[in-house]
């Protein structure tokens, strides 16, 4: 058995009183049996007194010595304890049946960027944007490992422009603990990326995603054109059904003039 936290507070951005819990809900502690129990009654919780995202901070899962041993998010996932804000962490209990996704045939290519000294990056996108992680576990500062994203635009002729100027990494993936990077570290990194997109290599690389993020979008169009083809058959559809009706009414009016009253 497991005991679980059911609460909630006020949403200051909806001008409530974020020290209480919310107006007519009462904090309490209920006994499941697993976390598929837990996820259930979480979410049972929020659904029957109206809590938004901003109003949840139950879900706490605790054993019977009191470790906490998993968190309920808002949308049910039930997440090892810590890992509920960790980038790339996955839930231990998803209520939420996922389906199969088909391959992707306009995924990304990816390339491995060595920043020298300090890890091993990830870039893909196109011009459009490009997109740059660090590989998890490969870079350390001050001897813990941290994550980061950088984003960008890929340019012609192998040039490439960051969006920003510092760079925030997240000691152990946890965006709670987001922090700026030494600007060392950040130069650093800028240098290998600028470096790698000026090569043949990674100038082909944004063309070969440019030329798939052109076709996914064509893939977009054509399925819009569908739908859109499909509403206009609906409205050829009613504009026939409208012209049957005038025809219709159009004799009854010719009835009238004959000195019988038609039926309608």
């Amino acid at each position: 058995m497991y005991k679980l936290t059911l609460s909630s507070r006020g949403n200051p951005d909806f001008g409530q009183d974020s020290t209480r819990s919310f107006p007519g809900v009462a904090d309490r502690t209920v006994e499941v049996v697993d976390f598929a129990e837990a996820s259930q009654e979480c979410r049972s919780f929020i659904e029957r007194n109206g809590l938004g995202g901003g109003n949840w901070t139950g879900g706490a899962i605790t054993d019977s010595a009191g470790n906490l041993v998993g968190q309920v998010s808002y949308n049910g996932k039930v997440w090892k304890a810590g890992d509920d804000f960790k980038i790339g962490a996955s839930p231990v209990f998803n209520p939420h049946q996922e389906k199969a996704e088909p391959k992707d045939e306009f995924a990304y290519e990816i390339a491995r960027i060595d920043v020298p000294g300090l890890g091993t990056l990830e870039a893909f996108g196109c011009f459009r944007a490009a997109v740059i992680k660090s590989v998890p576990g490969t870079f350390q500062i001050a001897g813990q490992d941290v994550e980061f994203y950088v984003t960008a635009s890929y340019k012609p002729k192998g040039k490439i422009a960051f969006h920003g100027r510092t760079l925030s990494v997240m000691p152990g993936g946890d965006l709670r603990l987001s922090q700026q990077a030494p600007q060392e570290f950040f130069l650093a990194v800028k240098a290998a990326l600028t470096k790698w997109a000026a090569t043949p290599e990674g100038q082909q690389l944004v063309i070969r995603n440019e030329i798939k993020d052109q076709a996914r979008t064509i893939a977009w169009h054509d399925h819009a054109i569908g739908i859109a083809r499909q509403g206009i058959a609906k409205h050829e559809a009613d504009q026939a059904a409208c012209r049957e009706r005038i025809a219709s009414f159009e004799q009854s009016l010719e009835g009238f003039e004959r000195g019988r009253a038609p039926k309608l």
